[in-house]
């Protein structure tokens, strides 16, 4: 239900129950001419008149039908929430609020921020196989700096081959850009005993190769 439409509704409401309650207010008598059979009469008439029952429906489609008369606002918005089920009191009330400048911002903090870099790095090294495996991927994802030589020691000697993988995934990366210094990593890499390493490596510099013969022959065709 717009907020806008009901805050509209509910101005209008009140609008039209003072005007309707200053109908019913009966004109002033005259000097004198009122006697006690009228006065007895009046009081009749208003005793025997049932007073009128506020009216707030909230259809389906969110359209609002309202009669009140003399009723508080809060009241209003707060039968408008109960029957529209999917709009608080509060929150109609909030919104026809200005904000204060006092309410303190509450944010939560970033991912990034929750992680502590020193107690990563000890998960990395001395952790399980789970807490190593997550902590180079949270590392990876946050910006964390491991160093070469922790990461040079995982790939080469840890027990997991998980381990193994992630961190020379993440030792790879560092070299992009460098060539040279890229071959030396996978030649290297290639000897050590890790069957999925060396499977990881020869991969890997395959497509180094055809990417230099690329590169060459481009520069061949253009002159370059």
């Amino acid at each position: 239900m717009n907020i806008g439409s009901v805050v509209r509704a509910v101005v209008i409401a009140l609008v039209s129950g003072v005007a309707g309650y200053s109908l019913r207010q009966p004109d002033p008598a005259p000097p004198g001419a009122t006697t006690n059979g009228g006065e007895m009469a009046h009081a009749s008439s208003r005793s025997n008149s049932p007073p009128a029952s506020p009216l707030i429906a909230v259809a389906s489609d969110g359209n609002v039908t309202l009669r009140v008369d003399q009723q508080p606002l809060e009241w209003v918005l707060e039968q408008i929430a109960l029957q529209g089920g999917n709009v608080t009191a509060t929150s109609i009330a909030v919104a026809i609020r200005p904000p204060s400048s006092a309410e303190p911002s509450c944010r939560e903090p970033t991912g990034a921020a929750r992680i502590e870099p020193a107690k990563l790095l000890q998960e990395i090294e001395r952790g399980s196989e789970e807490q190593r495996v997550q902590g180079l991927l949270e590392a990876r994802s946050a910006g964390v700096f491991v160093p070469d030589g922790t990461l040079k020691t995982l790939f080469e000697t840890d027990a997991s081959e998980r381990v193994r993988l992630h961190a020379f995934e993440a030792y790879l990366e560092r070299q992009t850009g460098d060539n040279a210094a890229l071959r030396r990593t996978l030649e290297a890499a290639a000897l050590i005993p890790s069957a999925l390493i060396q499977r990881e490596a020869r991969v890997r510099l395959n497509e180094l190769t055809d990417m230099e013969r690329m590169e060459a022959l481009f520069k061949q065709r253009t002159g370059s």
